[in-house]
């Protein structure tokens, strides 16, 4: 399972290969066109994936890393304990990563900040479970 979040977690965005770069890299909001292209991308990378052999939780991550935990996300409108483990652990570094780092729509977020969205989010977006658990270990690494 360790071997497969790693893996996982460097792919996550491997479909982004198939989403335009102008979409990828727009420093305005995006229109609903666009938005269904770069949701796209878990699709994308999932195919890339199978083509590449790559095990079953693998491709789990590469699909469901943007599914919520209240059944908002993409691509399947998965909900709760139904989005693989996997994913959500991915779902939370990810939205850390990309909250802290710069944008070309944005400055990156202080670390804290991105700390209380997080924690704002637990039980809507993400595993609330999860987010303690990386709360706590962020706090004492």
């Amino acid at each position: 399972m360790l071997e497969a979040l790693a893996v996982g977690a460097l792919l996550h965005d491997l479909g982004k290969v198939g989403v335009p770069r102008a979409v990828l890299q727009k420093a305005g909001p995006l229109s609903a066109r666009q938005r269904c292209l770069v949701e796209q991308h878990v699709l994308i990378g999932e195919r890339i994936g199978r083509r590449l052999w790559l095990p079953s939780p693998v491709l789990a991550i590469l699909r469901s890393h943007h599914e919520r935990w209240d059944g908002s996300g993409y691509p399947d409108r998965l909900i709760g304990k139904a989005i693989p483990l996997l994913a959500r652990v991915v779902s939370i570094a990810d939205v850390y990563d990309a909250l802290t780092s710069p944008r070309s729509y944005r400055q990156p977020w202080p670390s804290d900040e991105a700390r209380r969205y997080l924690l704002d989010h637990a039980g809507r977006w993400f595993d609330p479970r999860l987010v303690q658990a990386w709360d706590t270990l962020r706090q004492h690494p």
